[in-house]
């Protein structure tokens, strides 16, 4: 476990009207989770959760979407910051829940690095 590191979770749409509208979500928050590593902390990037939900339809066990929620938000209780790509209803969500328990909120990728330079700082 690293302590220097942050946690960063990264919200934005998933759900889209095609698959491949949903796998451009999808890569657009991976490829914010890959900058985020090379920023220094550690990236949650809840969209893989798509992958467990193809899965789990596959098995005819699906998980509703309240349940994703909550996985969600149990992460975000223990995040140092939340990176908002986008307005969606969960993402919203998660972005107001993030607000109510003074995380920060970052839209803006370059806000990032001096965030994480400033609790190197002052811990």
């Amino acid at each position: 476990m690293n302590p220097d590191k942050p946690l960063i979770y990264v919200a934005g749409p998933i759900s889209a009207p095609t698959v491949a509208e949903v796998e451009l979500n999808v890569k657009k928050a991976t490829d914010i989770g890959v900058q985020i590593f090379r920023m220094g902390a550690l990236p949650v990037v809840p969209h893989l959760n798509h992958y467990l939900d193809l899965r789990a339809h596959e098995l005819k066990t699906p998980v509703d979407y309240e349940s994703y929620m909550a996985l969600d938000f149990r992460i975000l209780e223990i995040a140092d910051a939340l990176f908002f790509i986008a307005p969606s209803p969960g993402a919203d969500r998660e972005r107001a829940f993030a607000l109510q328990r003074r995380i920060p909120v970052f839209e803006v990728i370059a806000q990032v690095p001096a965030w994480i330079a400033e609790r190197k700082e002052n811990p």
